[in-house]
């Protein structure tokens, strides 16, 4: 499988994967972090979408081809990436 599918999570003390948190963001310099351990593990859909520019720029891309003959797809478009966005864990409320 293609590696940008992975991610980084920080686990807790006993080696569980702390899922309350996004994972790392794949551009910074691990030891920044300075946690003891981590995971690598396959990203959840919105760790996918936050940390992969091509698929926002798909978006946008089949948002600009969107015809008249579509009345509605842009507001869609918008909310199904609003929707995604919202999954992500960051935004949950515990």
């Amino acid at each position: 499988q293609d590696v940008t599918q992975y991610g980084l999570y920080i686990t807790e003390d006993d080696g569980e994967v702390d899922w309350d948190f996004p994972c790392l963001d794949p551009r910074e310099v691990i030891g920044k972090f300075e946690f003891a351990s981590l995971c690598l593990a396959e990203m959840c859909p919105a760790d996918r979408a936050r940390h992969d520019p091509a698929a926002i720029a798909k978006v946008e891309e089949d948002m600009s081809d969107t015809t008249d003959s579509e009345p509605g797809q842009h507001e869609m478009d918008l909310m199904e990436l609003h929707t995604i966005a919202m999954s992500a864990p960051l935004y949950k409320s515990y």
